[in-house]
Parts: structure tokens; sequence; C-alpha cells
């Protein structure tokens, strides 16, 4: 009666094994593999994990992941040529996570990236005749170090967060946040 509650638990512990090996040595050597492959230049620090997600680049790009990094499952990331994305060390990215890039991201130490958070560097240009389909405009993105991004953040080109702020959910950005803000509706 007790074994099949400890073999269920067993089990269990034995997934969470397996899902982290996964997230720290799989995925991080198919980045490696990958960005080879494509002309990137990848570089990941030590205990960083992870997890299924999809990577587009093209070649140029330059992807920095440090130390005790933490990326979930189920993000996308598109580099395009020339991109750099820059994660400092101790950084946690939630599931879901989308970064589109033409210029630069870099993302502080400490920070933390809830789920579904947006990062996009470039726009199209807008003007009196209306939006330009070919033109677009890129500004890199900078968030500071131990920032907190919440739930469903859009972070848009050109945008500056400074240290330690905290950006409520559903909240989009666009500019400068002052070190230590709190946005939130």
């Amino acid at each position: 009666m007790k074994l099949i509650p400890r073999l269920f638990l067993f089990l269990i512990s034995l997934r969470q094994k397996i899902s982290f090996f996964l997230e720290k040595k799989v995925y991080t050597l198919y980045l490696k593999i990958k960005g080879k492959c494509f002309g990137c230049h990848v570089q990941i620090g030590k205990n960083v994990r992870i997890g299924r997600g999809k990577w587009y680049m093209t070649p140029g790009a330059e992807i920095r992941i440090e130390d005790n990094v933490i990326i979930r499952p189920y993000y996308q990331v598109l580099l395009k040529k020339n991109a750099r994305l820059i994660i400092c060390r101790d950084t946690y990215i939630g599931p879901y996570a989308e970064i589109y890039l033409m210029s630069k991201l870099q993302i502080g130490r400490g920070t933390y990236v809830a789920q579904h958070c947006t990062f996009i560097d470039y726009n199209h240009k807008f003007d009196g005749n209306g939006v330009s389909s070919k033109e677009l405009r890129k500004n890199p993105i900078r968030i500071g170090d131990r920032c907190w991004l919440c739930v469903n953040v859009v972070i848009s080109a050109g945008s500056v967060i400074g240290d330690k702020s905290l950006i409520g959910p559903n909240m989009a950005v666009r500019g400068k946040v002052k070190k230590g803000s709190r946005l939130t509706k």
C-alpha cells in the first residue's frame, strides 16, 4: 500500500531531474551549435538553464548569457543581422517571453522577467502619410539591474529602465524610466 505513493514520488523526482538536465545541458548545447551553423557568436556562462523554445538567428547576431541565468520554456527569440542579446548574471526570464531584435537588448543583473513579456527594439516609421511597411526604426533597449517586469509587459524600441524599477502587469513601456520607479495602472 505504501509502495505506490513512494513509487509515484520517485517517478516525479526522476522526471524533474531529467527536465533539469535537459534545460541545463541539451538546450544550451543546441543553442551553441545552432549559433555556429548560422554564423552567430554565442557565449553561455556557467549554471545556465534554458528551456525549450524557438531561436531564429541571422548571420552576425550575438548572444551573451552570463552565469546563473534561467530562461523558462516556450520563449521565442528573433535576432536579425548584427543584433545583440545580452542577459546578465542571476536573471530569470519567465515562460512565453518574446524577444525581437534588430539592434541590442541588455537585461541587467538580477532582473526578474515574468511570463508573457515582450521586447521589441524596432518599429515601423509613422508620419503624416501613414505607416511605412518597408522603413523600420531601430533603437536599443536597456533594462537595469534588479528590476522586476510583471506579467504581460511590453518594452518597445529605445526604452531604458533604471535599476531597481518595477513595471506592473499589462504595462507598455516606451522611453526612459528613472531608477527605482514603480509603474503600475
